[in-house]
């Protein structure tokens, strides 16, 4: 709008309301930087300080999955899907999930065997370690 020579008064304002939160450490030794959310949702009692929190960090694990997906696996943002129609995209893009559950389990089982977190073990290192493995003959029975 003010490209278009609107003034500031003129352009509309949205009302929001602003969460400033910090992390502590399990341990409470360690407080994390203030991470600042701004919402829409103005009624504390539809969504508490804390779920705001909550949901901010599901979100970033759910950005982080997607990330391992589009460079992890596909290669990626400048790899494109290799197949041209809608029925082997699905294929494409099943194959790869199906390859980042795979990985995402052996993370798990290994974690679990080593008494960790699973979050703790590299995504990039485990996807890494199951392609050196692919490549041995004697990795996978006839």
């Amino acid at each position: 709008m003010r490209r278009n020579g609107v003034g500031p008064k003129a352009i509309p304002g949205i009302t929001v309301r602003v969460i400033e939160y910090s992390v502590a450490s399990e341990d409470g030794s360690e407080t994390s930087e203030t991470f600042t959310l701004v919402t829409d949702l103005l009624d504390p009692a539809l969504l508490a300080c804390e779920q705001a929190a909550a949901a901010y960090a599901c979100r970033w694990q759910l950005e982080t999955c997607f990330d391992e997906l589009e460079t992890s696996i596909r290669g990626g943002a400048a790899v494109v899907l290799r197949s041209k129609s809608p029925p082997m995209i699905r294929q494409e893009i099943y194959a790869m999930l199906c390859c980042y559950q795979a990985i995402r389990t052996l993370i798990s089982h290994a974690a679990g065997d080593a008494g960790i977190g699973p979050a703790r073990i590299s995504f990039t290192r485990a996807r890494d370690a199951v392609r050196s493995r692919i490549s041995d003959s004697g990795c996978f029975p006839p």
